[in-house]
């Protein structure tokens, strides 16, 4: 190996081209910072809830890092929305929450796509699926969504699962029923636009059923209606993933 003071700079360049880059990385040199509204810098890792929300006193008005305004609320709007649809849809309930959270995740999907790929400077397409996925979540856990772990050792098999630490069931749920409908749709949302396919979720699992965590399940819809009855048979998510692996349901 030639010492560095030996190198030209084209031969360092090239040297770290070949070890540090990735393939999918441009070779831009850029010499500005990325800013929203001409001021706040984005924040790749950082999952502060003060430093992501910004309030303005004066017109009552509280807007995210990217100019979003929003609507700050307590685990009650969620509980009075769950109890009023539970009154006025009896079992119905559950779909209406999923559908909601399905709607809100293909709009939130579609909106992060656009501003992902200026925040990194990077074609969507050429991302890493890690640093994609992240950047996805992490306003919503600033927002107080919860933190997840995404497992995809069984999606060579089609098979997606999500486990979610502080997500809202404990204020919307009742002891020993699954509460994460809104969850559900948000995850099959956001996978069918990764997949550029119909995707559904179900909860497996949930910390109102004494879980330790909130489980999901992400697959084709087929899939999800055979996977929901084996759940409510009792059936553990290690059978479930073997017996859902031989079905050939697209």
């Amino acid at each position: 190996m030639p010492l560095e003071i030996a190198r030209t700079t084209d031969e360092v360049r090239e040297h770290l081209k070949r070890v540090l880059r990735s393939d999918s990385a441009d070779d831009k040199l850029r010499d500005h910072i990325r800013v929203v509204l001409g001021q706040q810098p984005y924040k790749h890792n950082h999952f502060s809830s003060d430093l992501f929300f910004s309030a303005n006193a004066a017109n009552g008005a509280v807007r995210n890092v990217y100019g979003q305004r929003v609507l700050r609320v307590t685990g009650n709007f969620l509980q009075a929305l769950t109890a009023t649809l539970q009154r006025e849809a009896g079992e119905s309930a559950d779909e209406l929450l999923y559908r909601c959270g399905f709607q809100w995740g293909a709009a939130d999907i579609r909106a992060f796509v656009e501003r992902v790929q200026q925040e990194y400077e990077i074609e969507f397409e050429k991302m890493a699926m890690g640093v994609m996925l992240e950047s996805w979540w992490w306003p919503l856990r600033a927002s107080g969504w919860g933190a997840w772990r995404y497992d995809f050792r069984d999606a060579r098999n089609g098979l997606i699962f999500i486990d979610l630490d502080n997500s809202m069931a404990a204020a919307v749920g009742r002891p020993g029923r699954r509460a994460c409908h809104i969850y559900a749709g948000l995850f099959a949302a956001a996978f069918s636009h990764l997949a550029r396919r119909e995707l559904a979720s179900i909860e497996l699992e949930c910390t109102c059923q004494g879980h330790e965590h909130c489980r999901f399940l992400v697959t084709t819809p087929k899939r999800i209606r055979v996977a929901t009855t084996w759940r409510d048979e009792g059936i553990d998510q290690k059978t479930m993933a073997a017996k859902l692996a031989t079905l050939s349901y697209s």
